[in-house]
């Protein structure tokens, strides 16, 4: 029954998204101009039942390395994750490994329309490479498409995020394709001190649980030219999202 959910589920030009993906990433890789690198490395703790019956702690550590040119800019994410969920009656449940793996590959644009605008056409990949048997991942890949936009205001910056994603059945649930998205707002005080907030939503992957919607303040203080950091907290809005949580990233270039 599964094999004939993947097989139904499948776009009709499935094909499309890994093409793009690979003929976008050489574009990246071979732009006349010299790209400049960004490394992230973060640590993002959370809370919450997500809609199921057991509260789940998840400790993340990210590692992005990011690449962009004047047209192109595209990333690559991996990642530790140690999730620990507490059942009734004293049943405990702890698994840790890799991460699923995240490629992304966008088309940068910019144009005039009161004043300055900038909009990214990207592609991305979520490879399966966390652990089924733990259950840290499903073991499917996903496709996702996405559109990244913001607006130069002074010092206010407004940002947006649209994608949809299709997502690979695993062989106990048939999961939902959705949009995902978010919408924030950055304000730039100096040229170190910076803060912000974003809604956040995604489509919930399965019937059984409620789509994700989550408040995100942050706020971020630039040492250098080379070295930033961020503090970010997380308040869950539905039974599909955590309840809390905190995040800090260093970023250096």
């Amino acid at each position: 029954m599964a094999h004939r959910n993947r097989m139904r589920r499948r776009p009709k030009l499935a094909w499309v998204i890994p093409v793009s993906l690979l003929w976008m990433t050489s574009e990246l890789v071979a732009a006349s101009d010299k790209p400049r690198f960004t490394l992230i490395v973060g640590y993002d703790y959370a809370e919450g039942d997500y809609g199921q019956d057991a509260d789940t702690t998840i400790k993340t550590v990210p590692v992005t390395i990011k690449a962009e040119t004047r047209n192109w800019v595209g990333h690559v994410q991996f990642s530790t994750i140690s999730v620990e969920q507490k059942f009734g009656g004293g049943l405990n449940v702890k698994d840790s490994g890799g991460g699923d793996t995240y490629v992304y590959v966008a088309r940068k644009s910019r144009f005039n329309w009161h004043g300055h605008n900038y909009l990214d056409w990207g592609v991305k990949a979520k490879l399966p490479t966390a652990s089924e048997k733990k259950r840290l991942g499903t073991g499917e890949t996903d496709w996702m498409l996405q559109l990244d936009g913001f607006r130069s205001h002074g010092r206010w910056l407004p940002f947006a995020t649209l994608g949809y994603r299709w997502r690979g059945d695993d062989a106990d649930f048939d999961r939902k394709n959705g949009l995902y998205g978010l919408l924030g707002l950055h304000y730039q005080h100096d040229r170190i001190l910076s803060a912000g907030t974003f809604f956040d939503y995604r489509s919930a992957s399965t019937i059984r649980v409620a789509d994700g919607r989550e408040l995100i303040p942050y706020i971020g203080y630039k040492f250098n030219d080379h070295l930033s950091t961020s503090l970010y907290g997380v308040v869950g809005l539905s039974d599909g999202s955590q309840d809390w949580g905190v995040g800090v990233q260093c970023i250096i270039r």
